[in-house]
Order: structure tokens, then sequence, then C-alpha cells
């Protein structure tokens, strides 16, 4: 078996100063950094590794002698650099702008993207059918490690504005005209990232349709809005953990909108 432990040690920890995906096996290291789960929990050990090593686990799951060996193996990575995984994740959430205020210079979210006063966000969309171990994952699929993850937040995210300036907005507003979309609102659509920092395990939840999320605490570190989703135009950036927002109507709002990050 030694001959494999050169295959699982290249997933070692990274450093807290990088943002990565919320993929189901980035989500689930941070579960092991934050110590969700038991070291003796051969499950979620095997879970671990059907998303980190699909090859090996294809290869190896079915002869319990190779796999204890393997199982073993991992663990023991587990215990040693578990700690270390990164718990700083980003994602977009695509959001749709209303027409620009030319008085509050910026644009207004719609009602059904704005966040209104959110204390728990869904920050991965995965689908573990789209996994190289698809169909070995459904194995897991009652008692394993859940796939997506909700974030907790300590105050609630209220953003219902993005303030940017004028000959910013430009750009963004003569492109809806060129867009093909014969929907005004898919022509709208602008991409916020989230870049998160998840500081706690809380646990499981199922959701209505039945399936499990892990739910983690967490902090926004910041949201940039972008007018494309390959993320080469910026509009604005919010820094800072959520504070309460723009939702008062236009005659009580302040001349200078407040960073519902920071509340300045």
């Amino acid at each position: 078996m030694a001959l494999l432990l050169p295959l699982l040690i290249p997933q070692a920890a990274n450093a807290q100063d990088k943002f990565l995906q919320t993929s189901a096996l980035n989500l689930a290291k941070a579960a092991f950094a934050l110590g969700a789960y038991e070291m003796n929990d051969n499950t979620k050990i095997d879970n671990y590794l059907a998303l980190a090593e699909c090859k090996i686990f294809k290869d190896y799951y079915s002869d319990d002698f190779e796999w204890k060996s393997i199982r073993d193996i991992t663990r023991s990575y587990l215990q040693i650099n578990g700690s270390k995984f990164p718990r700083t994740f980003e994602y977009l959430q695509p959001v749709i702008f209303e027409t620009y205020d030319f008085k509050r210079q910026g644009f207004p979210l719609s009602p059904d993207t704005a966040f209104r006063s959110n204390t728990k966000l869904q920050i991965s969309g995965n689908s573990l059918r789209a996994e190289p171990c698809a169909e070995p994952l459904e194995l897991f699929a009652a008692k394993g490690i859940p796939g997506n993850a909700l974030m907790v937040l300590k105050a609630p995210l209220d953003l219902r504005f993005v303030p940017i300036a004028q000959e910013k907005a430009d750009p963004y507003i003569k492109s809806i005209a060129v867009r093909k979309s014969k929907d005004d609102r898919e022509n709208r659509k602008v991409y916020a990232r989230f870049r998160v920092e998840l500081v706690d395990y809380l646990g499981e939840e199922a959701m209505g349709s039945g399936e499990r999320f892990m739910q983690f605490e967490g902090m926004i570190k910041e949201i940039t809005f972008f007018a494309d989703y390959e993320q080469t135009y910026e509009l604005h950036k919010f820094t800072g953990q959520p504070a309460p927002d723009y939702g008062l109507p236009p005659a009580d709002l302040p001349d200078k909108p407040e960073n519902p990050l920071t509340g300045n």
C-alpha cells in the first residue's frame, strides 16, 4: 500500500489566504477541519475517499484487506492534516438589477433576489451526480457527508441596493441592449461573488426536498458584484460583515447609502 500513499498526500492543507470553490470535496474538508466527524467513523472516511480519490475507491473498495489499509492511511492523514484544511470559500450568486436610480446613484436589487434580513445562506449548489464517483457516492446518501452546505450568520444580511457611479454603470447598461435574451430580467442579471469564512460546524439540516445539508457558522468577508459570469467587469465591492441596509422608502434614505457589511 505504500504506492498509494503519494496519491493521498497531495490533498494536504492549503494556507488560509485563498478562497476555494464550494465543491463537495472542499466542503467535506472544511467539515473535517472543524471537527464535524469522529475519526473512527468509517462511513465518513470512505465517503471522503470517494470524493477525493475516485479511482482508488473504485479499484479497491471491494477488497476488504486492501481497503482497510487505505482507510487507515486516510484516517491518519486526516488526523494530521484535517485541522489545517482551508475554511475560506467563494461562490457566485446571480441577482437581478432593476433600473438605475439616479438620485441614489446605484441599482436596487429585484425584490426576489434582494437579501432581506437573511440569517442563513446556501453557499453551494453541487450535484453529486456530476461527481466522478457519482454511482459509488450513492452508497453514502443516507449517512455520509452531504454534498452541499448552508452558512448561518450571526448578523443578518440586509442588502437591497448596490451603489455604482454612473460612469461605472454605463458599460453595464449599454451591454443590456446587446444581450440576446427576450427576458429583460435575464438581460439585467449580474453576479455577486461572496467570499466567506466558515468558523464552526453546526450539524446537518434536511431541506423540504429531503436533501441533507451541512450547516456551518460563518462570516462574509466581502461581496463583489460583476457584470459578467467570468468576473471580468467589477461593478462594486462591499467588505466586512453584514449590517442593516437600504429597505427604507426613498425619502427616508441617507444621502450616502451605508455599506451593508460595515454600516459605514
